[in-house]
């Protein structure tokens, strides 16, 4: 994956949700990968988790974004 850095790994699918949409807030658009098999298996599998990569160049700011989301979420 030219260009892109993998930011986290997310189990629950209310974070997921609310990490793209705090990402996509500050202009970052991520790339969530494996989502749909998670999805799918109802996150029953903890081997199963969605991957959310990011730019290269936003890496940075998409980590500070992440421990706000993170920081906000209770530490979750």
């Amino acid at each position: 994956m030219d260009g892109l850095r993998e930011l986290t790994v997310v189990e629950d699918p209310v974070f997921l949700s609310y990490l793209v949409s705090c990402l996509r807030a500050e202009g970052i658009e991520p790339a969530v990968l494996d989502h749909h098999t998670s999805a799918a298996l109802g996150g029953a599998v903890a081997l199963v988790r969605a991957r959310v990569w990011v730019a290269a160049d936003r890496f940075e700011r998409a980590r500070w974004v992440l421990a706000q989301a993170t920081e906000g979420e209770g530490g979750a």
